[in-house]
């Protein structure tokens, strides 16, 4: 069922805001599913509480896996004009990858990276390569306390002060052993789990998620390649700002 037969199932029960949430989202349906909640919040006004509690009446956890199930939902809507191209569907796919990327989630996340005192970049199976090319990368900007973890790394000295970057589009089967050494270590590194799961089985091990919408179906055939284009502009995106503050950093010392 896709949000909108959810809410026309449950409106009996909404309560005054929820039907004003209700109303809104039958409105601007691409804004809900795509804008951050900040966004949301402040150009409908309607607070966070609320949001997170009509979520929850739909039976989701929360409003980032209702927003998650909604880009879904939008996504895989057949154009009433013709189906889309795989390019055309790439292209969504990217834009709403870049949508998920808020200028505050970037900020935190390349201060943790400047900062931390080791970054731990790991991935496995097809996630594998995201993570060492985001290692690479870093290392490439001068970037010098970056480490890509090999698949089976398992006994890892971390420190508090460490960053440990997960990427895991989907189950997290092959990772999970060095996860849950990870998250058991005497001292627990802060650690990011980048993935297109909002239900990842290993997310409760991680205090950051980012999830990206997960790859559409063409046909028949799952389009595997979405998911590495979506972690491709988060490294993209990542290793941009932390170009511009090092150059400005360097700008600075030279002044």
């Amino acid at each position: 069922m896709d949000i909108f037969s959810l809410m026309e199932s449950k409106k009996d029960s909404f309560s005054k805001t929820d039907r004003l949430i209700y109303n809104s989202v039958n409105k601007f349906p691409d804004e809900f599913a795509t804008a951050s909640l900040n966004n949301i919040i402040e150009h409908r006004g309607f607070s966070q509480p609320s949001l997170t509690r009509f979520a929850k009446k739909l039976g989701f956890s929360g409003f980032n896996e209702f927003q998650y199930q909604f880009r879904r939902d939008l996504l895989e809507t057949p154009s009433p004009e013709s189906s889309k191209s795989r390019p055309d569907i790439y292209a969504d796919e990217l834009r709403l990858a870049d949508q998920v990327l808020t200028d505050e989630l970037l900020e935190d996340l390349t201060k943790r990276l400047l900062t931390s005192t080791a970054v731990y970049c790991y991935g496995t199976s097809l996630s594998r390569m995201p993570g060492e090319f985001l290692a690479e990368s870093l290392r490439i900007l001068g970037v010098r306390n970056i480490q890509s973890l090999p698949a089976d790394a398992l006994a890892v000295p971390y420190q508090n002060t460490d960053l440990y970057l997960c990427f895991s589009a989907h189950s997290g089967h092959y990772c999970a052993e060095s996860v849950s050494n990870m998250a058991k270590a005497a001292h627990k590194p802060y650690a990011v789990l980048v993935t297109m799961n909002p239900k990842h089985p290993l997310r409760n091990k991680f205090d950051q998620i980012i999830v990206f919408p997960e790859a559409p179906s063409s046909g028949n055939a799952r389009m595997i390649l979405n998911d590495t284009m979506a972690f491709m502009m988060f490294i993209d995106r990542v290793t941009n700002l932390i170009s511009v503050k090092l150059s400005h950093k360097s700008s600075m010392e030279n002044e």
